[in-house]
């Protein structure tokens, strides 16, 4: 098996870039404002996980043009990393879309509606999801310590963020949350219940 091409990983790189700006700049029209409200509180703990995420895409970025300009790792671990930036970003624009409106980078303070169904209805949170993939991809796909920084950030900070995220969707939607919550886990799947006689 040969190894995949240098540049490869670029575009599911690109690809996850453009249809992320692509779809920030689709509800922008829709709501009448930016749906990145990083920045907005100051300097409060989600905004500090905001430039950790940040960061973390700009190592990963320069990683792969690092990697690009060198050359490419072995074949399994070079397609192995292809695969799963693609499946990332194919992953991360889904839940974009599925969103729709309620789509934000960070917390809003105006209040956004629930999203179940899409990719919603196997993750609670399938956009960190289609990010981490995409960054273990990058590590895969261009070792080096780069994407490794990359990779160790989002394993650090998405969880936080996730975290922060939950305990807002729960004060907004109540019940409704919770119901969900119970239904399907954090990173994937559905809860399974045990059936007792």
């Amino acid at each position: 098996m040969m190894a995949p091409p240098a540049w490869l990983p670029l575009l599911p790189a690109f690809a996850a870039a453009a249809a992320f700006a692509l779809g920030n700049r689709r509800v922008q029209r829709v709501i009448g404002r930016s749906p990145d409200v990083f920045g907005r509180g100051g300097d409060d703990a989600l905004n500090f996980l905001g430039r950790a995420h940040r960061g973390a895409a700009a190592a990963c970025a320069a990683g792969l043009l690092l990697g690009a300009a060198g050359e490419g790792p072995a074949a399994v671990t070079g397609w192995a990393g292809v695969i799963a930036m693609a499946a990332g970003a194919g992953l991360l624009a889904w839940a974009q879309r599925a969103m729709g409106k309620s789509w934000r980078v960070g917390i809003d303070a105006a209040p956004t509606g629930l999203v179940t169904s899409g990719p919603f209805a196997l993750s609670r949170n399938p956009t960190f999801l289609g990010f981490l993939l995409l960054f273990a991809g990058a590590a895969l796909a261009a070792p080096g310590p780069l994407t490794a920084v990359a990779l160790g950030a989002a394993l650090v900070s998405f969880p936080a963020q996730v975290r922060l995220e939950e305990a807002h969707l729960a004060a907004l939607h109540g019940d409704a949350w919770r119901a969900y919550a119970a239904r399907i886990r954090r990173w994937f799947g559905r809860v399974q219940r045990r059936v007792t006689a």
